[in-house]
């Protein structure tokens, strides 16, 4: 028999287990981890605790997330406040954010701005981007003061090289739109293609497209144009699919085609965008880009007019006045005239009131 063998075995005999290698705070988390990954979460909870205990900043920052939302645990809003604390204490940078974002909201019914504030710039300084991104947010609600917007800039530029395209899309308005005396159409147009192109974001690709179609900020594409708002289409905004279908209604680096605008208008309707609704009515009523349908089209007027368009108020009241999608009706025709001149007074059919 071997030697080592007889040794472990003479140990057992005398009353001696072999020790055990304590679990380093990693390895605690790791097992913790897994467990919630396999979905038995009440298994990563002994694990964490313990990881915890070592200063783990992440499985403190786990048991806070569990506690919070009853994962593994019963819900307990205090035990959750604790180990979220402790953890940002040890700089788990996602722990910190969600201590900002606790008292913005005030999740124990009190909110505490300027904790939420704390919290947040530290969980920034850590690279926590969405915590730079909502320090921005909050900066600006706050107050529109120079030394506001300058910070405000700087921390949505961190958001952006982090990666978070809402950072990107932030700045990049500021600079369009000129807030804190920043104009500076070729910075933000490079902003909309990173918050587009490598962060995915479908605000980004449409203001990107607004901006090459009409030569913002550097040259007209209008190819780079349809593809962006393309790109934000298939992400169902609304805005975007209206946006090209205006370019095949307009022929815009293109050949006309209004089968395909008409199509992109009813997609952006679906999605919710008012004036795609319009523009397809536009259409269905003419018979443009397919059969003609004055119902479907008055329809559509209705729905644009109570969603707040005033030229579609006016359109459902001319529909009335002339028997097209419905019978003539001057009273109704006149109801609709007034929502239209009640939602836009300079409205050009307001004229003589």
């Amino acid at each position: 028999m071997p030697v080592r063998t007889i040794l472990v075995t003479l140990l057992i005999m005398l009353g001696f287990a072999p020790v055990s290698v304590a679990q380093t705070a990693e390895e605690l988390f790791l097992e913790g981890k897994a467990a919630d990954e396999s979905g038995i979460p009440e298994d990563a909870i002994a694990p964490y605790e313990q990881a915890c205990e070592m200063d783990h900043g992440q499985a403190c920052n786990e048991l806070g997330f569990a506690y919070f939302q009853a994962e593994g645990v019963e819900t307990d809003l205090s035990k959750a406040l604790i180990y979220f604390e402790k953890a940002c204490d040890l700089n788990d940078a996602m722990a910190c954010g969600n201590l900002g974002v606790w008292w913005d909201k005030g999740m124990t019914g009190v909110e505490d701005m300027e904790k939420a504030q704390a919290y947040h710039r530290k969980a920034c300084d850590l690279d926590f981007d969405t915590s730079c991104y909502d320090l921005g947010v909050a900066l600006l609600d706050e107050s529109d003061a120079p030394a506001n917007t300058a910070d405000a800039m700087t921390l949505f530029q961190k958001a952006c090289d982090l990666g978070f395209p809402g950072g990107c899309y932030n700045l990049a308005v500021m600079y369009r739109d000129g807030v804190g005396d920043a104009t500076d159409m070729s910075r933000a147009r490079s902003l909309f293609t990173m918050g587009c192109e490598t962060g995915d974001d479908e605000k980004s690709c449409l203001n990107l497209g607004i901006m090459e179609l009409v030569g913002n900020g550097g040259e007209e594409d209008f190819e780079r144009a349809q593809s962006h708002f393309n790109m934000a289409c298939a992400r169902n905004l609304g805005a975007a699919c209206r946006m090209m279908g205006d370019m095949y209604y307009d022929g815009s680096g293109m050949k006309k085609d209004y089968e395909q605008a008409r199509h992109l208008y009813g997609k952006a309707c679906i999605t919710g965008d008012v004036q795609g609704c319009y523009h397809q009515a536009e259409m269905l009523a003419r018979g443009r880009g397919g059969e003609e349908s004055e119902e479907d089209a008055l329809n559509l007027y209705i729905d644009a007019c109570y969603a707040g368009l005033a030229e579609a108020c006016h359109e459902a009241g001319e529909a009335y006045r002339r028997g097209r999608g419905a019978e003539k009706d001057r009273e109704l025709q006149a109801e609709y005239r007034d929502m239209a001149c009640q939602l836009n007074t300079e409205y050009r059919y307001c004229e003589d009131d």
